[in-house]
């Protein structure tokens, strides 16, 4: 399955209707709430939600978005690792594993494990939206509901239009040297030599798009201060409301019904056990 974390998935759900600007909104709550949590269960709570949403009102399939966090889940794997061998002081901590200078401890998992949720379950939200959200519907909100300057808010569409495609021509260039009997050197030297060869052609061919789309933009008079009109007017409706509000008060009942378990910790600026 080829799945690529910026996709767009083309379903026709519940949370693809709903305005771009307050999915924003919901995704920024979210993710405040996120950052206060510093436990290893209440993250777990927020990743459980992002699938079932992501299953149940944007219609991607569980599979699709998990293999889209690939990233994450490595390094997620990677937290938990460092954190648990590099304790800050090893007498004070639950030793599991030690071998030579390096300590596994309890203490040093946890806090890797809970850093590790965190960020997936921020990832997960995040994905979610950009599965969600067609990128020229995000820019007319931006414009639209959020005020950004039309110039900027394009901008960033053509930045986001082009991550796509320097994926594929990546690979079209590689191919092409390989057709034309260029094999690649051993060893990480031959590596670099590769990368050289594909990267040299690749960003040569994104300024030249680049020059041409900044062109096509002062053409239709993207950098003048006058008022434009909109073909598409986008609105925010009451199922829209909805969204932030089950999002904000959701978020919220995560952490009371976590608290009132005992299990919730909330950081106090501190990496500690």
């Amino acid at each position: 399955m080829n799945v690529r974390i910026f996709s767009f998935a083309e379903a026709n759900s519940w949370l693809r209707r709903r305005n771009p600007a307050v999915k924003i909104g919901a995704h920024l709550a979210l993710t405040l709430l996120l950052t206060l949590v510093f436990d290893p269960i209440t993250p777990l709570v927020f990743i459980c939600v992002a699938f079932l949403a992501g299953r149940l009102l944007g219609s991607v399939p569980i599979r699709q978005l998990a293999v889209a966090l690939t990233v994450f889940w490595l390094l997620g794997v990677s937290l938990v690792l460092s954190n648990a061998l590099f304790a800050s002081d090893p007498r004070s901590t639950t030793v599991i594993w030690a071998w030579g200078p390096f300590n596994a401890t309890v203490e040093g998992a946890t806090i890797g494990l809970s850093l590790a949720e965190r960020m997936a379950a921020i990832a997960a939200f995040s994905v979610l939206f950009t599965m969600s959200t067609d990128p020229t519907d995000l820019v007319r909100s931006l414009v639209q509901q959020l005020r950004m300057a039309p110039r900027l808010a394009y901008t960033i569409l053509a930045a986001y239009r082009f991550l796509p495609g320097l994926g594929r021509e990546y690979e079209t260039i590689r191919m092409a040297h390989q057709l034309r009997g260029r094999r690649r050197p051993r060893g990480p030297a031959g590596w670099l030599e590769e990368q050289r060869r594909v990267l040299v052609p690749l960003f040569t061919g994104a300024v030249r798009r680049t020059d041409r789309v900044a062109l096509a933009m002062d053409s239709r008079g993207f950098g003048s201060g006058r008022t434009r009109t909109h073909y598409r007017r986008l609105r925010v409706d009451r199922q829209d409301a909805a969204l932030l509000v089950a999002a904000i008060g959701g978020g919220i009942l995560i952490l009371a019904v976590s608290a009132a378990f005992g299990v919730l910790r909330l950081w106090t600026g501190v990496l500690g056990a």
